[in-house]
């Protein structure tokens, strides 16, 4: 989720909308991580919305290096 928002923002493709949607995104995980991988519902609700929205704002930049270098990797190495 996480990865999705900072790649979103930092992509070639970003642009006003996508970068209010892809901090938004941040500053919703950023604050509900920890609380999340504990197990707390809310944390984990929380990080459901963060995705949802660095997804909306990823949608629209495509993909950046990240992604292209995750996907050739995953084959290779069975993750």
């Amino acid at each position: 989720a996480l990865v999705h928002a900072v790649e979103g923002y930092i992509t070639k493709g970003a642009w006003e909308l996508t970068d209010m949607l892809h901090l938004k995104a941040i500053e919703i995980i950023g604050r509900s991580l920890r609380s999340a991988v504990a197990g707390d519902f809310g944390g984990r609700e929380a990080m459901s919305l963060g995705q949802y929205i660095a997804g909306m704002g990823f949608s629209n930049v495509g993909l950046g290096i990240v992604h292209s270098m995750a996907h050739p990797l995953s084959a290779v190495y069975d993750i």
